[in-house]
């Protein structure tokens, strides 16, 4: 049962889910880093006064900007780029438990000031591409992004680029000269988008400017913000109030921060996940049903073999592909079967791996191992097939289940050695996850599951079905697409699988079986148990049969 997550605003929730919710990182959020030898990195104050001290002792500190508009003009702002980088363990800090749970939340934009690149070093350890932006330029940039990257905005620069840093008191006041359209840029995006502060105090200024930047842009249409803190004062929470900023609470103490964030995260992560792929609308009957199955149980053993291709090759696959996954038991679809709710793409994409039970992906078309290893750290399936562009086919299976695999030139039309090696492959992770999945439906039912079971059931019954071998006179089948429910139950007839009663209750099923994936059906439980007994037993009897 998540521990964070009811403490969360409904509004901010259904901000997330629908994409509308852009994170600002501050400086507090890097005090979770890990850093060699020991050692924490500062965070704004703290900075401002460790700054203080290399100055002398004719300064007396009173805030961090400054002491840094101070240092720079005692010394130089090549010096100050010397001490940040320093301070702020450049090189020698590394993300630890919270940054790496929020670079697996699905934002597809973030922002920071901070000057390190902790957030850069966590994405790519999940791994997931990240371009980042400083400075004007990369603005005009038409850059194609994938569904598993992130775009981070540094709006004050960094370390390894000083002449972007937004640090001392002139470069505040000269940041709207010198960024006209990069502070048009981030108040454009915030018209319709909810803004979430990591890791800022009231007094920090990076703060105060961001704020200060979306009222004079918009003004009243300034939309409520959201902040996290950890067991915060009734003033802090009226001071932030107070400036159109609402704080959410955490329990607990401050020496447990970077564990309580990471449960946070993770809690986000996993609601914004569940709830897009669940609430999408998918165009085939099959993986909407496994996805129904596998929400009313987490532990659900699902169908769902997942296809991520390149766009061009999506309908190669979906006519050669799809019906070898279906054979064998599985439920196919990509993406392209996915309609799309909000900026969720990337959050629908997520639940779908943590799902599936097979996983096909295609690295062809300028993509990269990159991809292949986002997956295979979020997936919970050992069954992967990587498929890469290959002069010819040539196929690699180092533990049986994930398999590497040269794609051939489709336009040549000789694929078949291509498509045989899938379908061996199919085979054998068929074979691997059969046992389960006939003990799946009564499982279900004995954990009151009857919806996730009765589908679980017709699932089964459905793969022994497809299994029985086409008459050569079945005229009325259209050979070049896989039969319908109606046609595979008049061929088990036809074979003396089954008779006519229970033809007729099968397909009447079938039919209740697409009522409870599309219609908020009320159940008869005990009708319901029964009825995922008698799908059992057939699929048990065909498949006893078909091997004999």
């Amino acid at each position: 049962m998540p521990k964070y997550l009811k403490l969360l605003p409904k509004p901010f929730l259904d901000d997330l889910v629908a994409g509308n919710c852009i994170p600002f990182v501050g400086a507090g959020f890097s005090r979770n880093a890990a850093v060699d030898g020991g050692g924490t990195i500062p965070d704004w104050d703290t900075l401002g006064r460790a700054i203080s001290d290399q100055i002398g002792d004719a300064h007396d500190y009173t805030t961090a900007l400054d002491a840094i508009s101070t240092y720079v003009h005692a010394f130089d702002k090549s010096k100050l780029v010397e001490e940040l980088t320093r301070l702020l363990y450049v090189g020698t800090s590394h993300p630890a438990a919270a940054h790496k749970a929020f670079a697996q939340i699905p934002f597809r934009f973030v922002v920071t000031t901070n000057f390190e690149m902790l957030l850069e070093d966590a994405y790519t350890q999940v791994p997931k591409y990240c371009h980042v932006i400083i400075g004007e330029e990369p603005l005009s940039q038409n850059i194609q992004m994938s569904t598993k990257s992130v775009t981070l905005l540094k709006m004050h620069g960094d370390v390894r680029h000083p002449i972007h840093l937004v640090a001392t008191e002139d470069d505040y006041d000269e940041f709207l000269g010198r960024y006209p359209l990069l502070a048009t840029f981030v108040a454009s995006l915030l018209i319709q988008k909810t803004l979430l502060f990591v890791g800022y105090s009231l007094s920090d200024p990076h703060f105060r400017m961001i704020w200060q930047l979306i009222g004079t842009r918009l003004k009243k249409l300034r939309r409520r913000a959201y902040t996290f803190a950890i067991s915060p004062s009734q003033q802090m929470i009226d001071q932030f109030w107070r400036r159109g900023v609402r704080v959410i609470a955490l329990p607990g103490s401050l020496r447990d921060a970077d564990s309580i964030f990471a449960e946070v995260f993770k809690e986000i992560e996993a609601y914004w996940n569940n709830y897009s792929t669940e609430h999408s609308i998918v165009t085939a009957d099959d993986p909407k049903a496994e996805i129904i199955a596998s929400a009313a149980s987490t532990d659900a053993s699902s169908r769902i073999c997942l296809f991520d291709s390149p766009a061009p090759l999506v309908a190669f696959y979906k006519e050669n592909l799809y019906p070898i996954a279906e054979r064998h038991g599985f439920a196919p679809m990509s993406l392209a079967d996915v309609l799309i709710p909000g900026d969720s793409i990337t959050a629908i994409l997520n639940g779908l791996i943590e799902r599936a039970s097979a996983i096909v992906i295609d690295i062809g078309s300028g993509r990269s191992i990159l991809d292949v290893e986002y997956i295979r750290n979020r997936a919970t399936t050992t069954n992967i097939a990587v498929i890469r562009d290959a002069n010819e086919v040539n196929a690699e299976t180092p533990d049986g289940t994930f398999l590497w695999l040269g794609r051939p030139d489709l336009t040549a039309g000789r694929y078949e050695t291509f498509l045989n090696i899938l379908d061996d492959w199919f085979t054998t992770i068929a074979q691997r996850t059969d046992e389960r999945r006939l003990l799946e439906p009564e499982r279900l039912l004995k954990k009151g599951e009857a919806r996730a079971a009765f589908i679980s059931a017709f699932s089964l019954l459905e793969s022994a079905l497809r299994n029985i071998p086409v008459p050569d006179d079945s005229t009325y089948l259209n050979r070049s697409r896989a039969p319908s429910m109606q046609q595979i139950v008049r061929i088990a007839r036809q074979a003396d699988l089954i008779d006519d009663r229970e033809a007729q209750e099968v397909v009447d099923l079938y039919r209740l079986r697409s009522k409870i994936i599309h219609e908020d059906l009320a159940i008869d439980r005990k009708q319901l148990r029964g009825e995922t007994r008698f799908l059992l037993e057939i699929a048990k009897r065909i498949r006893t049969r078909l091997t004999e």
